[in-house]
C-alpha cells in the first residue's frame, strides 16, 4: 500500500466513516463480480441499512463535496480512500458517479423521512 493510499484510506475513514463503508462496501472488486452493475450493488447496500445510517451517510457525502471534492485530486480519493474500484478516466466522469451516489442516497432517505429532508448544510470551515 502506498503512502498516499494510506493517509487517503485514513482520512476517509476518520471524516466521512460511513460514506466510506458504503462505497468500500459495493465498489469492492469481489463484490462487483455478484451483481449486474455497481448501480445494483449500492442500490442492495442502501438497501441494508438504517434511515439513521443513510442520513449520516448523506451528510458525510454533503461534508465530502463541501470539503474535498473541488480541490486538487479531490475525486482521486475515490479508488484509495473510498474503496472504489471504478474506472473514471476522467474527473467529469468521477464526479458524475459520486453525484448519482448522492442520488441514490437522498431519495432513499427521504423515501423514509420525508420530501423535504436535506443533509445539515454546517460544514467546518477549518479544511477549505
Amino acid at each position: 500500500m502506498s503512502r498516499r493510499t494510506r493517509e487517503w484510506r485514513l482520512e476517509a475513514a476518520d471524516r466521512w466513516p460511513n460514506l466510506q463503508r458504503l462505497l468500500d462496501e459495493c465498489f469492492d472488486e469481489e463484490l462487483q463480480d455478484r451483481y449486474a452493475s455497481g448501480e445494483t450493488a449500492l442500490d442492495q447496500a442502501i438497501g441494508r441499512r438504517s434511515l439513521e445510517e443513510l442520513q449520516v451517510g448523506t451528510k458525510e457525502w454533503w461534508n465530502w463535496n463541501a470539503t474535498r471534492s473541488w480541490k486538487k485530486g479531490g475525486l482521486a480519493i475515490l479508488p484509495d480512500g473510498f474503496g472504489v474500484d471504478c474506472d473514471h478516466p476522467e474527473r467529469r466522469d468521477a464526479w458524475q458517479f459520486m453525484s448519482a451516489v448522492y442520488d441514490r442516497l437522498i431519495v432513499s432517505v427521504r423515501a423514509e423521512a420525508g420530501k423535504d429532508w436535506r443533509p445539515d448544510t454546517h460544514v467546518e470551515k477549518t479544511d477549505i
